[in-house]
């Protein structure tokens, strides 16, 4: 059993879903912006393009007829969402560098749940089998009955943190596949990850994170491993704008496919809201964003962390931890949770659960119970509360 109501989409259907808002962009050039609708038919049903139909020529034509400029807004999940062009030759170039990191010589089609509305999603869901030749199907949440297509033998799956949990429950379908290739990206990759690893590892999988941002696109990858922590390689043309080995910092990087601002202006280099460890001229590990680090008593905290380990613990539908301003600690966090219906917990609950299970770092300050949290269409949380008492 597959998607209800799959549609198959022609190149051109899904190029006008995309590129709908289009105006005049640097020196009068043409330029799309990529505004994600959550009621747009890409969002809400399943589709898919049968690429490998088109020869190659009708597909490098079809590439040529996109806009030169295409624009990306910022998630928005901490301040207001900013709008940042890339040029479709840096676009091309970052396929070509995904192609090697993914193995495309060795796939046979991608079934994805990153919305092609947003810089990740368009790489690999919309380009990467537009220039390859490779049959995509698009899976929104909603209507996932079955990860099986008898048609292909060494798929690709392009997930998001959420889709891991899916993955996991569908590991049967997983198995009928001769080997499989998962890309993850846009977040802290979840516990399940590495359990769906450990439960696929009699099979031919090929894992890969992916570490980057509107600004910057792709900077850096790594393969994940449960029993260490892996580090982060930069990729081909990605250097460190500055480099003091074995120093935490923020992460700046320079890079031939950074952005430019609305009026085409590209950046020269670009600090991240990202904290890490650089180990050499190629390598760091990640410490956390720097967003997402609270000082709690002269120890840092990452709240990332903190809400993987309670999601572990507590069955709830949604949870985030946010960083607020305290009077007596100066900074701390409290805790948001959506409860489960089928499994309800009160907020006594929660805090006996919280001090067993974070019983060697900080408490929340708060636990407030929510009726849901709002999040982007690749599951990063639109909150912009301002650190207060």
């Amino acid at each position: 059993m597959k998607y209800q109501h799959q549609k198959t989409l022609t190149p051109g259907e899904i190029k006008h879903h995309l590129l709908q808002s289009q105006i005049s962009g640097p020196g009068n050039q043409p330029s799309a912006i990529l505004t994600p609708n959550k009621v747009d038919p890409l969002h809400q049903t399943s589709w898919n393009v049968q690429w490998h139909l088109y020869s190659e020529s009708t597909r490098a034509n079809f590439l040529a007829q996109i806009p030169k400029w295409i624009g990306f807004y910022t998630s928005g999940h901490t301040k207001k969402p900013t709008l940042w062009l890339r040029e479709m030759k840096q676009l091309l170039k970052e396929v070509d560098i995904l192609s090697d990191i993914c193995q495309a010589n060795r796939i046979d089609g991608v079934i994805t749940f990153a919305p092609a509305h947003h810089l990740y999603g368009l790489l690999l869901s919309f380009l990467l089998p537009a220039v390859k030749g490779l049959p995509v199907w698009f899976c929104p949440m909603n209507s996932l009955t079955s990860l099986r297509y008898p048609e292909l033998k060494n798929p690709l799956f392009v997930t998001i943190p959420s889709a891991l949990a899916y993955l996991e429950r569908r590991v049967r379908d997983l198995a009928e596949y001769d080997a499989i290739t998962i890309i993850h990206s846009t977040a802290l990759l979840p516990t399940v990850g590495l359990r769906l690893l450990e439960k696929l590892k009699h099979k031919q999988v090929h894992f890969v994170e992916l570490f980057g941002s509107t600004e910057t696109g792709l900077i850096a990858v790594r393969t994940p491993k449960a029993e260490v922590e892996t580090p982060w390689k930069l990729v081909s043309d990605v250097t460190f704008a500055n480099v003091h080995p074995r120093e935490e910092g923020p992460l700046e990087i320079c890079s031939p496919r950074l952005a430019s601002n609305s009026l085409g202006v590209r950046l020269t280099s670009w600090q991240l809201d990202d904290f890490v460890k650089t180990l050499s001229l190629k390598t760091f590990s990640f410490q956390g964003r720097r967003s997402r680090l609270v000082k709690i008593n002269g120890r840092r905290v990452n709240l990332d962390y903190m809400e993987e380990v309670i999601r572990q613990a507590i069955p709830c539908r949604d949870l985030a931890c946010v960083p607020v301003r305290d009077n007596l600690r100066s900074e701390n966090f409290d805790l948001l949770l959506v409860p489960d219906p089928k499994e309800p917990i009160g907020v006594q609950q929660t805090r006996s659960k919280c001090k067993e299970v974070l019983a060697e770092t900080e408490q929340p300050r708060r636990i407030l119970l929510v009726p849901e949290l709002e999040r982007s269409s690749t599951g990063k949380l639109r909150w912009q509360g301002r650190l207060s008492a």
